[in-house]
């Protein structure tokens, strides 16, 4: 009974966002077109910033979204059950009412190499000039994966505030607690083969954010090459046509991207 209502719910949400997306077909297929021809793919593969860029999209979402589970998994495993999770999820709305582009911006001012960390530094230590380091808008995407990281953590905290508020979740917590578990051992047994397949689709969505990103990388990525996303951005919006076409295969490239991540991710799971 409950396998057949789970398909019928499932067939019910294709169904309306088949109606949300279908009037968008005809206006997408126009807008991907010049992107079908075989030209517009050679002048992609010979363009010189494209491989570079993808590496640092590729790096900073993938790390981006490991740090992110890795944070909230260990902070729900800090403070469930207790006062202080009761605490976070009080105040988690106002977290995720942050703008990405202000938290970018609020984190580039705190550890660029003249930051409000450098300062603090040198009022310890009698610095004169800055360092010589590159702690925001590196090569490789480092530091947009780290802000990526901690921003997206809090859209999962804000996934496993709902898984763990479920009854049955909360009564497996407190019969390992009594039988003697450990809070690590409870959540190493019996939550986290729970949690783990049930993240699957949210990490989905924060790898596919990390992909995509324009606004935080544009702020924190890096400039020549910049990552993936802002070179497919610059493109769709230069007024000649030959770049914009290049721009939609570029895009095409990221949506394979992200379908092979996803799909490899999956695979890997089942066996």
């Amino acid at each position: 009974m409950h396998a057949w209502r789970d398909q019928i719910m499932f067939g019910l949400a294709i169904a309306l966002v088949a109606l949300i997306f279908m009037p968008l077909i005809p206006g997408l297929f126009w807008a991907m077109s010049p992107a079908f021809h075989l030209s517009v793919w050679q002048t992609l593969w010979v363009d010189p910033q494209w491989k570079q860029a993808l590496l640092a999209t590729v790096l900073s979402a993938s790390i981006g979204t490991t740090l992110a589970f890795l944070f909230a998994i260990t902070m729900a495993k800090q403070l469930y059950p207790g006062r202080r999770w009761l605490q976070l999820r009080q105040r988690l709305p106002i977290l995720l009412a942050i703008p990405h582009a202000a938290f970018a911006i609020g984190f580039f001012f705190l550890v660029a190499p003249s930051g409000w960390l450098s300062r603090l530094v040198a009022l310890l230590s009698g610095w004169v000039m800055p360092p010589n380091w590159i702690t925001v808008q590196d090569s490789y995407g480092l530091s947009l994966a780290l802000a990526l990281a901690i921003k997206e953590s809090w859209f999962l905290l804000w996934v496993l505030l709902a898984v763990l508020s479920e009854q049955e979740i909360t009564k497996q917590m407190t019969i390992g607690q009594t039988l003697g578990y450990s809070r690590t051992q409870v959540w190493r047994t019996i939550l986290l083969p729970q949690l783990l397949p049930r993240m699957g689709w949210p990490l989905a969505a924060v790898f596919a954010y990390g992909l995509s990103v324009v606004d935080m990388a544009v702020i924190l990525g890096p400039a020549n090459p910049p990552t993936f996303a802002v070179l497919i951005w610059q493109w769709l919006t230069n007024p000649d046509e030959g770049l914009q076409a290049q721009g939609s295969a570029a895009a095409l490239v990221l949506l394979g991207l992200l379908l092979m991540m996803v799909t490899l991710v999956r695979f890997v799971w089942q066996q």
